[in-house]
């Protein structure tokens, strides 16, 4: 007759894990971004957790969603001292409403985890016109207004677009001349504007 043998099968449950995060809802578009973001649990005597944190924007909802991973660490690299990683996108968010969220990836010994972040609105820096004009010009002569664009800038982003002169004449709004922003004013920060 044949002997039985008996196996005994340790089967090990990865750890569980959640995430903790810190961040702005109203950052600058354009500007460099930011989500502080911390793996909570317990964590094994000489098992460190491996894989990565990523930053995570869906965009679209049900079977049509799409997924695009915006910034993600090496969970093996030395977070801060506070425990925290930074999920940095250098580049910054675009205007408008953001569906982000934090996801652990896991590993062998490690749960799987994800936070969704409350809704980011990335929003444009506020800017104004300053102008400078006579309001008695001479008909047929060359009209300039001198014009110049104030407001914050955000670091490293240089405005661009057009500045121009418009004339609206019973409700039709006509474009004089413009100019080119990304092209530097003279020193007195005032671009021309100027008909001819």
């Amino acid at each position: 007759t044949a002997n039985a043998a008996s196996l005994s099968v340790n089967v090990t449950t990865p750890l569980s894990t959640s995430i903790s995060s810190s961040y702005t809802t109203s950052p600058i578009a354009g500007a460099a971004y930011t989500v502080n973001a911390l793996i909570n649990g317990s964590v094994a005597t000489g098992t460190p957790r491996t894989g990565t944190l990523s930053l995570v924007e869906t965009i679209g909802t049900g079977a049509d969603a799409v997924t695009n991973t915006l910034a993600n660490v090496d969970v093996s690299t030395a977070p801060n001292a506070s425990g925290y990683y930074a999920l940095t996108v250098a580049g910054g968010l675009t205007a408008g409403a953001h569906a982000l969220s934090v996801v652990y990836s896991g590993d062998a010994n490690y749960a799987t985890s994800k936070q969704t972040l409350s809704t980011v609105t990335a929003r444009l820096q506020t800017t104004y016109v300053n102008t400078s004009y006579s309001t008695m010009p001479i008909v047929g002569s060359n009209y300039t207004v001198s014009a110049s664009v104030g407001g914050i800038l955000t670091t490293g982003v240089a405005r661009t677009g057009t500045l121009s002169l418009v004339e609206t004449v019973a409700g039709v709004a006509t474009t004089l001349t413009s100019v080119d922003l990304t092209v530097p004013p003279p020193a007195s920060g005032y671009y021309a504007l100027t008909v001819t």
